[in-house]
């Protein structure tokens, strides 16, 4: 069975929370509703929608989940983020530039990381600077 978990940001605190996501239509606002490590339910929080992002099913090379939003560096000085390509349904790595495009230049997730070492070295809402550091 997979593990389907999203993260965001919580509105006001800026905290990142994890668990399951709820979109209210009529007030147009998500909320998560967040479990404790012991599994047990802590409550609902409302968070920024443009911070939602989904766990991809995938650890980087230290173990560390990997969510849709997040930055990677890929081999030695490839640096990209994660995105959810809509009509392939399916993650891929994006380079910086295809931000807004989503170009075809895509790999998939699973293919770049059976062939070099990926690690998370942030999100595109913390740290969106390290996107340009490009070689």
């Amino acid at each position: 069975m997979r593990k389907i978990v999203f993260r965001a940001r919580e509105i006001g605190t800026k905290r990142w929370v994890f668990g399951d996501l709820e979109f209210q239509r009529i007030l147009k606002n998500a909320l998560i509703h967040e479990y404790r490590n012991d599994g047990k339910y802590k409550g609902v929080v409302n968070v920024e929608n443009n911070t939602v992002g989904q766990f991809t099913g995938l650890c980087d090379s230290n173990g560390k989940d990997i969510y849709e939003g997040d930055i990677v560096k890929v081999g030695r000085e490839s640096i990209m983020y994660i995105a959810w390509h809509e009509y392939l349904a399916q993650f891929y790595y994006a380079y910086y530039g295809d931000k807004q495009t989503h170009n075809d230049q895509k790999a998939t997730l699973k293919d770049m990381m059976f062939n070099y070492k990926v690690e998370v070295i942030g999100n595109i809402h913390d740290s969106p600077e390290i996107l340009n550091r490009q070689p």
